[in-house]
């Protein structure tokens, strides 16, 4: 008896092993098909309802080679990075001290042409959402409801002046609307 009581929990060790490889397999299958891309950036949330927010990424996130955005709020900059070189630098406007930018390592989520809020009486063009799916974004300089820019608003670039989101001036706005993937990691700090 003692000896069927070996044998089956032996082999129900060596189920759970072979059963683990398969789970590693299959992850590691996963990973290779999709490449470099994470699966949350995959989700299309408006075409479902399904909203995977991948929250904040880590430092372990940050791309060794390939693109990343560094947010410099102490200078008001935003710096996109191949690896360690510098693509592109432009100047920004982050959030004010009662509605700050958070700091933190972020992904982008999804982005738009045109938006408009009531509640500001501001809209903006080419906006990339890095976290909350739409509620901390990259986008231009204020606009009006006609979508003309607000001056007084783009005098502010260089100065903490926003609701929260980074504000870039239009061309810049654009370029990286265009140019910049979803799933790239932004780290943002003061």
């Amino acid at each position: 008896m003692q000896s069927f009581k070996r044998r089956l929990v032996g082999a129900a060790l060596w189920g759970g092993a072979a059963l683990a490889i398969v789970f590693v397999a299959i992850f590691i299958l996963g990973a290779v098909v999709m490449g470099s891309r994470a699966a949350t950036t995959d989700v299309n949330p408006a075409a479902s309802k399904i909203r995977v927010d991948p929250g904040r990424a880590t430092d372990a996130d940050m791309p060794m080679e390939g693109i990343w955005i560094d947010v410099d709020q102490s200078a008001q900059t935003l710096t996109v990075m191949r690896g360690d070189r510098v693509v592109r630098r432009m100047a920004i406007s982050s959030g004010k001290d009662g509605t700050p930018t958070p700091n933190g390592v972020f992904r982008v989520q999804n982005r738009g042409k045109w938006f408009f809020s009531s509640r500001y009486g501001q809209g903006a063009r080419y906006w990339v959402s890095f976290l909350g799916w739409g509620k901390y974004l990259v986008h231009s300089v204020p606009c009006d409801a006609s979508g003309r820019v607000i001056a007084e608003e783009e005098d502010l670039l260089g100065n903490k002046a926003s609701h929260g989101c980074i504000r870039l001036a239009m061309e810049d706005a654009r370029w990286f609307y265009e140019a910049i993937p979803d799933g790239t990691v932004l780290k943002i700090h003061d």
